[in-house]
């Protein structure tokens, strides 16, 4: 249980924060059973409630809302917030418990009423939040560089390419497919397919133990860079032109909308509030190489600006 100290500080921090989140469809666990096994992804605080997300098995995201204080019906752990007196702001998830397994239990409504910790999991001493940010391989060791959230000084640890045992459990893709690499280089570098991407390093002690991705996340099967050429804005929807480096030119269709699925820059398009038809491609964009990130289906789900991301 936290301290009275405790709480008194994570209530005036949350006063702060006045508004409520907004209602979402997945705010209620449609599952039948009595308990589901979720993986612990995230958690927003707001002024009265905190909205928790987690992953069922099969992949599925989705979330809750549980009140603060008087309003708390939900039992849950003591630590599965950030301690608020070491924060800046409202807690978020509590990092060594991300990507953690948890039993959530509904009452005879089907609503969550608790949620615990799979027991006999490894639960590290301390964890931060991180992107990836970059590696460097050189003949002995290869380096990596992840970014703190909310921190400046990135990380950096190595690991030497003849230690059979690394005392540091890191994935197995970080590192570019040596088969992708051109024939005069030997090097590998980062795996552009993971970098920008939420990683979990776990501490025993003041020792990293182990890099770990945070479950839920898009991971693109290819990235295809191409320059912005322009847009087409139809009934229902849109066509964006784009052009390879060897020049073959192609189209990217998306909805309108609420109909849109592809996440992309905001300013795709021109500020339609002086035009008098539909708008074209915001002429600040045309000409800009963008990153656009395919599913496994083939189907673009990202487009991205490397200048801005």
């Amino acid at each position: 249980m936290r301290s009275s100290q405790s709480l008194l500080c994570l209530c005036a921090t949350l006063l702060l924060f006045a508004c409520q989140p907004t209602n979402n469809s997945s705010q209620k666990n449609t599952v039948n059973e009595n308990t589901l096994t979720a993986a612990y992804l995230s958690a927003t605080v707001y002024a009265g409630s905190t909205v928790y997300q987690f992953m069922k098995a099969d992949g599925e995201v989705f979330d809750f809302t549980a009140g603060n204080f008087e309003e708390a019906k939900i039992e849950v752990p003591a630590n599965i917030l950030e301690d608020p007196e070491v924060v800046d702001g409202p807690p978020g998830a509590n990092p060594i418990l991300i990507a953690k397994t948890f039993l959530l239990h509904k009452d005879e409504e089907g609503e969550i009423n608790k949620i615990s910790l799979v027991p006999g999991q490894e639960i590290f001493d301390k964890a931060i939040l991180t992107s990836y940010q970059s590696a460097a391989q050189y003949p002995a060791h290869t380096e990596y560089y992840f970014q703190p959230h909310f921190e400046e000084e990135v990380i950096r640890f190595s690991i030497d390419h003849d230690d059979t045992n690394p005392s540091i459990m890191i994935p197995s893709n970080l590192l570019e497919d040596p088969a992708d690499l051109p024939e005069d280089q030997t090097m590998e570098g980062p795996n552009p397919l993971v970098l920008g991407l939420e990683y979990i390093l776990s501490y025993q002690g003041d020792k990293l133990a182990k890099v770990q991705i945070v479950p839920g996340q898009f991971v693109p099967a290819k990235i295809v860079e191409a320059t912005y050429r322009s847009a087409a804005v139809y009934a229902g929807k849109i066509e964006y032109e784009f052009r390879t480096k060897d020049k073959k030119s192609f189209l990217v269709s998306d909805g309108v909308d609420e109909e849109a699925t592809i996440e992309m820059p905001y300013n795709m398009l021109e500020d339609d509030e002086d035009l008098e038809g539909p708008p074209g491609a915001n002429p600040e964009m045309v000409g800009k190489i963008l990153e656009l990130h395919y599913d496994k289906q083939n189907r673009v789900h990202r487009i991205l600006n490397p200048d801005r991301n």
